[in-house]
């Protein structure tokens, strides 16, 4: 009887497992619209979270563009094989060498590298270091020579070259290539779905632009929610001072440690500010300041699967961390899914997050979203008085949280780079 029961046991853990990890496969074939990061654990702790998430995961390029012998450019996203990863790979198996200049303060040449025909263009949300395209793709390129990096073109020729652009003063460097293979890279650029673009310079900014309507899909998502408490002993923990104290009023919620730290929560926004208290100054150079904040990130309970790097202010010595989905950052008027920290350069390490989360992104049940041209929505802004102060604009998805905060929808919109901030263009547009 009791070998029986042994062997019935065996046999049902086994179709158990079985049956588990089919859903798993299937979960992950049919959902047809990629998180840029999955769900991760949201436990928090004291110490360096416990993940795999490297630096090079938090700084990659976000923007995939094909550039045909027409020089005619597609934007590419939801691919079945994710090119930013592919071209990663890859390329930490080339060697690329003799580093040499071939563009400086030539917006029209600039453009024309931008378009370069027959090339893939991986770009970054903002200009990262050249230490941390050197790190991420195993290189070593000289960061005296050029400083920051926003995109990184590759010809899909027989001899493929491969050059680093920098928007700032428009510049252009090229390197040669050894050791190459375009095959897998190749590969991942089949399938998937297409957007036709071009690029522009507006205002002496380069932009990528949409040239035609354009159409995407609505998505939902469900919302990882983090313990208040835990957050404020893991942002507060010190071994200076034992203890965290708080106190609360109705619309606020604030925590402290010793004279150094102090957090404090807005009830009715669920944004949190921390200020760190360090007593002296201390500026970073543009090759240190992705590490240092990557590294005071990582000592936040924020998932870093759940955030990237999107953009860098190097006077205000600041970065801002944000979800993706698709290569598409998410904008929330709360910051929910946004995480922005400041060095100490006048003294005080200061952080903005929240406790709010993506989990996986769905196609929502509601139909596509149509947009308009860029030019149109340029033209709209120039005459409402707001187009010579635009500094950027990009498609993003706008988070809309449920009442019960449990569920996102998340909606396709324009957004426009407007004095210091990220602002839908609709809204822009009213004066809002």
């Amino acid at each position: 009887m009791i070998k029986q029961i042994k062997k019935s046991s065996l046999t049902i853990t086994l179709v158990v497992v079985v049956v588990l990890s089919a859903l798993l496969s299937a979960s992950v074939w049919i959902n047809p619209f990629h998180y840029e990061h999955g769900t991760g654990d949201t436990t928090n702790t004291s110490a360096r979270q416990d993940t795999v998430q490297s630096l090079s995961d938090i700084y990659k390029p976000t923007e995939v563009i094909v550039t045909a012998p027409d020089r005619s450019q597609k934007l590419l996203y939801d691919q079945a094989k994710n090119p930013v990863m592919v071209v990663e790979q890859q390329v930490r198996k080339w060697r690329l060498k003799h580093l040499s200049r071939v563009v400086n303060n030539d917006s029209t040449a600039y453009l024309r590298y931008l378009r370069t025909e027959n090339s893939l263009m991986i770009s970054y949300p903002d200009a990262v270091a050249t230490s941390i395209f050197n790190q991420t793709f195993n290189q070593a390129v000289d960061t005296s020579q050029l400083k920051r990096v926003n995109h990184i073109v590759i010809t899909l020729t027989k001899q493929p070259t491969v050059y680093l652009m920098a928007d700032d003063n428009y510049q252009v460097y090229r390197l040669t290539t050894t050791k190459h293979s375009l095959s897998a890279i190749k590969s991942s650029l089949s399938g998937g779905q297409q957007l036709t673009v071009d690029h522009k310079i507006v205002n002496g900014i380069p932009l990528t632009t949409y040239p035609h309507q354009i159409s995407l899909p609505t998505l939902r998502s469900t919302v990882d929610h983090q313990n208040l408490d835990s957050t404020a002993q893991t942002l507060m923990a010190s071994s200076n001072v034992s203890t965290v104290s708080s106190q609360t009023t109705s619309k606020l919620i604030t925590y402290m440690a010793g004279n150094s730290r102090r957090m404090t929560y807005n009830r009715a926004t669920g944004q949190i500010q921390y200020e760190n208290y360090l007593g002296k100054d201390n500026s970073y150079g543009t090759q240190r300041l992705y590490t240092h904040l990557f590294n005071l990130l990582a000592d936040t309970p924020t998932p870093l699967e759940q955030v990237q790097f999107d953009n860098v202010s190097l006077v205000g010595q600041t970065i801002t961390y944000r979800s993706f989905v698709e290569g598409f950052p998410i904008f929330s008027n709360n910051d929910y899914g946004t995480v922005r920290i400041k060095a100490n350069n006048d003294g005080v390490e200061r952080y903005h997050l929240s406790l709010l989360s993506l989990g996986t992104p769905l196609p929502s049940s509601r139909s596509n979203v149509t947009l308009p041209s860029t030019v149109t929505v340029l033209n709209a802004l120039y005459q409402a008085g707001k187009g010579k102060d635009i500094r950027g604009l990009r498609l993003g998805y706008d988070w809309s949280t449920s009442q019960n905060k449990d569920t996102v929808t998340l909606t396709p919109a324009y957004y426009v780079y407007y004095h210091g901030n990220w602002v839908k263009y609709q809204t822009l547009l009213k004066g809002d």
